[in-house]
């Protein structure tokens, strides 16, 4: 056994990188590729150090392409006779590989004897997948499953957070992610996540989100902003529990249930407030477009037609309508035509709640890859539009909401508060019509203003309680300070 004499400073380094190259929720194959169950330093010999880390005989650092590599000897202490520390022991050998800016990880633990101990992964800075421990002659013996109990998966996690927060877990430079097993009511070990966001320059300096989303549904269980000015919970998942036994202690009445949740008044308002879209827009399907997902959806709902060309389906309390568009495509004799000679220009799928103003549109390439997703309300194009090359790379992004300062979320509660008038719900029998448009029109100097036109159509009754006679209004309101510009009535 090789002896040392100098002490032991470092055992382990964390590594929080974010990765722009990784795509899925699992250790790229570039970390584990060497399947050998015996360390050796050799395997080294074409790596350059790397000089980013102070280099020792206890501590080395490796670096090749874009791979980076970390060794790491630990020692126990031998106390001579005269109480003297100058013989060192190898207790063991530790071995971390990464991807340069990739929050993946890859570690390995060896006997003295060079046999491995332990292997597993690592996501930021807590541990996934399995994990396989061996005795000192390498045999296997135990393995242990880390992603058991997270029954909403990370790879979900990543795309919910993309998706609803516009938050990259692989590529952001100013947060992180960890996760963890808690009490939650009667449930002893409750998983969950907690993702940490540095707020924006103009916050109180050190401020940050937290985001603590349920382990096993993917709920977003709370978001809450932290900061010196505001002060600091020691933890997130104390605080969420505590508001919970507060709520079920409280005379609070339960104003509406979603989706299994339960909220006051005051909870609901925020919540429509906070998620706005993804509450009034319907579930995202695949990005990846099949018409194998309407399989069990019904069609010609409403006597509405389906042709080769068109596609109209129901399933609950949500439709959809696909239209297939061709190069050169006929608009006479449809139902005739021979699809074959045609050549497939892209598809449209657009999907939306019943009786909803909300839409999702999505295009997709002839491969049924996305070109692009956007949202509508009523006819306008809101939140973020993004567009896709064949490879699935975003090449743009609109943001449609960014002039309007007076939000749409604003908009709604202005006219239901002082007019009486909900832009969400549709009169099913038609006495009411509303109908929301927003643009960028001339006001004073400036030549493109924010404005909202909220158009009302109402049938009003007689004396005789018929309906015949028809009132029109039109509500002109400020897209910056939502303001009411003018109200004309005919």
């Amino acid at each position: 056994m090789k002896q040392f004499k100098l002490l032991y400073q470092t055992f382990f380094y964390s590594f929080i990188f974010l990765s722009c190259f990784c795509c899925k929720a699992q250790v790229p194959p570039a970390l584990n590729k060497d399947t050998s169950k015996y360390f050796n330093i050799d395997k080294y010999k074409d790596w350059e150090v790397d000089t980013d880390y102070t280099y020792t005989q206890f501590n080395k650092h490796f670096i090749k392409g874009n791979l980076k590599a970390s060794i790491y000897y630990s020692r126990t202490n031998i106390r001579t006779k005269d109480d003297s520390i100058d013989i060192y022991k190898l207790k063991e050998i530790s071995e971390f590989i990464s991807i340069m800016n990739s929050p993946y990880k890859f570690g390995r633990f060896y006997y003295p004897n060079g046999n491995l101990k332990i292997q597993l992964q690592f996501f930021y800075d807590f541990k996934i997948g399995i994990e396989k421990n061996c005795d000192e002659q390498g045999k296997l013996v135990e393995e242990i499953n880390y992603d058991k109990p997270y029954k909403f998966t990370l790879d979900r996690l990543i795309t919910k957070m993309k998706r609803k927060y516009d938050l990259d877990l692989l590529d952001g430079k100013s947060l992180s992610v960890h996760r963890g097993i808690s009490k939650k009511g009667t449930i002893e070990k409750y998983p969950y996540y907690n993702i940490w966001v540095r707020l924006k320059p103009s916050t109180p300096e050190f401020g940050y989100t937290d985001y603590l989303i349920d382990g096993i549904t993917g709920k977003t269980l709370l978001v809450k902003e932290q900061s010196e000015e505001m002060g600091y919970e020691s933890s997130i998942w104390e605080f969420y529990t505590n508001q919970l036994e507060k709520r079920k202690n409280s005379s609070s009445p339960i104003y509406k249930t979603y989706k299994g949740r339960e909220f006051t008044r005051e909870e609901w308002e925020q919540f429509t407030a906070d998620d706005f879209y993804s509450y009034n827009l319907p579930p995202d399907t695949l990005e990846y477009f099949t018409l194998d997902k309407y399989k069990d959806w019904q069609i010609n709902y409403r006597g509405v037609i389906n042709t080769q060309f068109d596609k109209f389906l129901k399933k609950d309390n949500r439709r959809a309508q696909i239209t297939y568009r061709y190069k050169n495509n006929p608009y006479s004799d449809r139902d005739s035509v021979d699809l074959s000679k045609l050549e497939l220009e892209e598809i449209v799928e657009g999907t939306s709640k019943i009786n909803s103003s909300f839409m999702t549109i999505r295009y997709y390439y002839p491969n049924g890859s996305l070109r692009t997703k956007l949202y509508k309300f009523y006819y306008n194009t809101i939140g973020k539009e993004r567009s896709y090359d064949e490879q699935g790379k975003l090449v743009k992004e609109i943001d449609h909401d960014e002039p309007y300062k007076f939000t749409l979320n604003q908009l709604v509660a202005k006219m239901k508060q002082e007019y009486h008038i909900d832009p969400l719900n549709e009169d099913p029998l038609g006495y009411t019509h509303i109908d929301v448009n927003r643009s960028l029109s001339k006001k004073g100097t400036r030549e493109e203003y924010p404005i909202y036109k909220v158009w009302v159509r109402k049938k009003l009754k007689t004396p005789n309680q018929e309906y015949d006679k028809t009132e029109y209004t039109t509500y002109l309101i400020d897209g910056i300070t939502g303001e009411t510009l003018s109200i004309e009535k005919e």
